[in-house]
């Protein structure tokens, strides 16, 4: 199973992709077994962002998320792995519930668009 391309993250998508799977296809093999301990226990948070180590936008995400009420586990990957998405953005994935939202640019568009907040309260990640 090969994970989606860009044009498949959105807010909508009703993918519920294997999560180890997916990110096997956009880590590799070698990246992925150095972190994948890591990725199993994250697999059961409600919310899970993978990026690749010292990413300043995988900060910016988690302080998004945190300040929403969230708290997602963070695995972060060496940045000696260069992990890259196909067409060339640095990897920062977001997990919602089992799901894969996509990167920042998805997040934050699900954020302004109001759909994040109800995801997260669907995946368990909001009490209120």
């Amino acid at each position: 199973m090969s994970c989606p391309s860009d044009a498949a993250f959105n807010s909508n998508s009703a993918l519920t992709s294997d999560i180890g799977a997916c990110l096997l296809s956009l880590l590799g093999d070698e990246a992925f077994r150095r972190c994948e301990s890591q990725i199993s226990i994250a697999a059961s948070e409600a919310v899970m962002v993978i990026s690749v180590e010292g990413c300043y936008m995988s900060r910016v995400v988690t302080q998004l998320l945190y300040s929403l009420g969230a708290n997602p586990h963070v695995v972060e990957v060496s940045s000696d792995d260069k992990v890259h998405y196909e067409h060339g953005q640095e990897l920062t994935a977001i997990f919602v519930g089992g799901r894969l939202l996509g990167g920042v640019d998805k997040l934050f568009a699900a954020h302004i668009s109001g759909n994040l907040i109800p995801q997260l309260k669907e995946a368990g990640a909001l009490w209120l």
